[in-house]
């Protein structure tokens, strides 16, 4: 069972975890003792006690509501710690402590300066906040919800289902680095050989590894080795990258000529590799709506790559196989994803992505949706996405975006 955060929390949980005194610091200790906190999983064989001499200026930076946890950076002192408050039945690894309906897992090291009182702080506000906040519980057989919120649990799962009925050869995830052995876990229960390329790398500000898997241990052994060393090159090697990005995209079974539009992209901007540029390359009147990733982190596609365009047959294969591999262990929750995919999607020219509402060939109004699977959509993207408003041209062009009506083709 899954679970996630209830909508429009923040208020709440921004009065509940910030510091109430002017110096915005933790609470002292009470009596003679410092703050005492046993922090679980901190060490390999044993709990341990972190005891703190001092309790220092604590501030609440920010808060990043998940679909499915909540995220806090505290400063402490001149120090930044962050804090993952997530449900009590989830194995996430770090020190922990479980307090009212949440578990506050310590993304930092435990031996932060600061870290033990912080956790005692947190200790005696989540209970308080308990008693205004349930989690809300997600159904695990579909794979969208049905009211109008066609997000899944992991994103990975489509992919899995993939490899698993030999559709694609090899899947790759992007993993954050404190779940990195759950994931692993969950794929070596299917019988997969699993690497990792143990390089650590910032995706949206969080420390993420990538991990490969295949029925064939050489396939995903070699597709790590690989990952490893794209990670390592300079951003000057730009040929040798380009020929590990082509082998890796052979590697997880993408068609040659996506392959080949992804390597023209990343020749002529290395660096600057963007959604609405691949969006904008492979539009075409009446793309085909099995071929949308352009919502991947708010809808799961049925593709994990960019397509050459939204018409390409290959492309159009790979998607049908799934799909059919869907329909045949829960067909509700392919109807639901596909109307979630047969879409008029919007996408503003700094990757802002939403539903679109179209009439007479204009755009009229626009619904932005959150760019990565636990995130949330931003102001800024909300400001980008209201400037898409008016016709659209021949090419799909709205002022400084683009529409891809994947409401038309009745084809896949």
């Amino acid at each position: 069972m899954s679970y996630v955060i209830p909508p429009n929390q923040e208020a709440l949980l921004a009065r509940l975890l910030e510091p109430v005194s002017s110096r915005r610091s933790m609470p002292p200790p009470t009596g003679s003792e410092s703050p005492r906190v046993t922090l679980r999983g901190s060490l390999p064989s044993e709990d341990r006690v972190v005891r703190e001499p001092r309790a220092p200026t604590l501030r609440l930076r920010s808060i990043q509501v998940w679909k499915n946890e909540i995220r806090l950076r505290y400063a402490i002192g001149s120090r930044e710690v962050r804090v993952r408050l997530v449900h009590p039945s989830r194995k996430v690894d770090g020190p922990q402590i479980e307090a009212g309906p949440f578990l506050a897992v310590l993304v930092d090291a435990a031996d932060a300066p600061g870290s033990g009182p912080l956790m005692a702080f947190l200790s005696q506000r989540l209970p308080q906040l308990g008693k205004r906040f349930r989690w809300q519980e997600r159904r695990p057989e579909a794979v969208i919800p049905e009211e109008g919120d066609p997000r899944g649990d992991s994103i990975e799962d489509l992919e899995l289902l993939a490899v698993l009925a030999g559709i694609k050869p090899a899947l790759r995830l992007s993993v954050e680095q404190t779940e990195v052995a759950e994931v692993i876990a969950r794929l070596t229960r299917h019988e997969l050989s699993v690497h990792r390329n143990a390089r650590i790398a910032l995706h949206d500000g969080i420390p993420c590894e990538i991990v490969c898997a295949s029925k064939d241990p050489a396939h995903s052994r070699r597709l790590a080795e690989l990952e490893r060393t794209l990670h390592d090159l300079s951003s000057a090697e730009v040929k040798a990258k380009l020929s590990i990005i082509r082998d890796i995209g052979q590697l997880l079974g993408y068609p040659a000529c996506c392959i080949e539009a992804h390597a023209r992209r990343f020749l002529a901007s290395p660096g600057e590799l963007s959604v609405f540029g691949a969006a904008n390359d492979a539009w075409c009147p009446a793309p085909r709506y099995r071929l949308n990733q352009i919502l991947a982190g708010h809808v799961r596609p049925l593709i994990s790559f960019e397509p050459c365009r939204f018409d390409c047959e290959p492309a159009s294969e790979r998607a049908n196989a799934v799909a059919e591999e869907l329909a045949t262990r829960d067909p509700r929750a392919l109807t639901q994803l596909e109307n979630a995919l047969r879409q008029p999607i919007v996408i503003h020219r700094n990757g802002a992505r939403g539903y679109a509402v179209v009439r007479d060939q204009s755009v009229v109004d626009a619904r932005p949706v959150e760019r990565t699977h636990r995130g949330s959509v931003t102001e800024e993207d909300r400001q980008a996405l209201a400037t898409l408003r008016g016709p659209v041209d021949a090419k799909g062009r709205v002022a400084d975006g683009l529409l891809l009506r994947f409401d038309q083709n009745p084809q896949y």
